[in-house]
């Protein structure tokens, strides 16, 4: 059976006045991620409406290589970098393609 690749959404809520700060720590992951095996793209997004949130749009070629992922240097590197700038808990979304 052939691995599904999957897509997950990282939505982040910042507290107001940290939008910049927060901005340029998510968009630090963006190199070192696409680097990564089994990254397929890894974009970010910032609500036109409402700039303290920012959203992942990412596809991985497996279930195991976005687990790699999750305990990365960078992406562990950049929750201690958010800690005190989010006004919420990060809400992770997995999609799988139909």
């Amino acid at each position: 059976m052939a691995q599904k690749s999957i897509c997950l959404t990282a939505n982040f809520t910042t507290k107001p006045g940290k939008e910049q700060q927060v901005k340029e720590i998510l968009l630090s992951l963006i190199q070192p991620s696409l680097q990564e095996p089994g990254c397929l793209n890894y974009t970010l997004h910032q609500h036109e409406d409402e700039p303290t949130q920012f959203m992942f749009y990412e596809n991985w070629q497996s279930e195991e290589t976005l687990a790699e992922h999750s305990k990365s240097q960078h992406v562990l590197a950049m929750r201690n970098k958010l800690d005190g700038l989010l006004a919420a808990d990060v809400v992770l979304k997995k999609w799988h393609k139909c």
